[in-house]
């Protein structure tokens, strides 16, 4: 997959679009590091995007405040 991918797919979690988070939950290991990745690149800030779309929206939320 390309950089351009996770970076649009970065932007989409980092706004918290829903259908985005509940998405992520599908993706391998790699595409899941690799998104994790381009959001701490792009957004400077480690985002765990595993367990339930709940768990990731209240981590998403720890990680804009801090």
């Amino acid at each position: 997959m390309s950089t351009k991918y996770f970076e649009l797919l970065a932007d989409e979690v980092w706004e918290g679009n829903p259908a985005t988070i509940s998405s992520v939950r599908h993706l391998g290991d790699r595409e899941r590091n690799a998104l994790e990745a381009t959001i701490l690149n792009k957004y400077g800030k480690s985002l765990s995007l595993r367990g339930t779309p709940a768990q990731v929206h209240a981590t998403l939320d720890a990680a804009k405040r801090s």
